[in-house]
């Protein structure tokens, strides 16, 4: 006999709700302040990586590839530089 997951997984959700008792708890300021401060630095770790690695993903769908040809070394003059060496 085979099962099915999402009706198994369904089932059990539903005898939790049903047969769970009232706790009569309550979060206190601190545990919320703490919940808070994990939101915020959840957020803020989200677009500290998007920055870090916009760049890339950019340069990677970007059809332009001289984007990410590396920059040359101060004091040399590149191929499309128009001065002059004296």
């Amino acid at each position: 006999m085979r099962s099915n997951k999402k009706i198994d997984k369904f089932f059990v959700f539903f005898l939790a709700v049903v047969a769970s008792s009232p706790a009569y708890a309550y979060i206190d300021p601190g545990s919320g302040s703490i919940i808070l401060a994990s939101v915020v630095a959840g957020f803020a770790m989200l677009r500290v990586a998007g920055k870090l690695y916009w760049r890339k993903l950019c340069t990677f769908f970007s059809r332009d590839k001289s984007a990410s040809e590396p920059q040359a070394e101060s004091g040399k003059l590149t191929k499309d530089d128009d001065r002059t060496e004296s």
